[in-house]
């Protein structure tokens, strides 16, 4: 019966260690949402267009010229939104907007010092296109941004 019991205990802590340390790193925000200035007239991308458009690969997409835009020191937001929306880590965007500025290639996203910046850049520029997190954009002064759907 001891053994029984040591064996049910080994598999448990087991099991536990497994679930932590290979759970994906988590923040105490909630989801990120892709914004834009209320007077954009952009309602939805798809994922695809977003990742060129993020990318430096396209400035227009539907009729509608976009440009990307991030604030500095955006952190777990940031690695969020760029592994779901665009299959990559903060380190391998970084490696390639470097090997595209030695090619005289894309540009990486408009850079703001802080998010405060950052939304009020959004908000008088309707070309503007970023990310934030959700609990942060549900305590901005209502009718300043608007989310964009990210369809697959």
């Amino acid at each position: 019966m001891k053994t029984l019991k040591t064996y049910f205990i080994v598999i448990l802590v087991g099991a536990l260690s497994v679930m932590f340390f290979t759970a994906p790193p988590a923040y105490a925000g909630g989801s990120v949402v892709l914004v834009v200035g209320s007077g954009s007239t952009l309602q939805s991308i798809s994922t695809t267009n977003l990742r060129r458009v993020w990318l430096g690969q396209a400035q227009e997409v539907g009729g509608v010229k976009l440009k990307a835009a991030e604030a500095e020191g955006a952190g777990a937001v940031q690695d969020e939104f760029y592994a779901k929306h665009l299959g990559k880590t903060v380190k391998e965007v970084k490696k390639y907007f470097i090997k595209e500025a030695l090619g005289g290639g894309a540009k990486p996203p408009k850079t703001f010092p802080d998010s405060d910046a950052l939304v009020k850049a959004l908000a008088s520029d309707p070309s503007l296109v970023s990310f934030l997190d959700q609990t942060a954009f549900d305590k901005l002064e209502a009718g300043k941004l608007k989310i964009v759907k990210v369809s697959e």
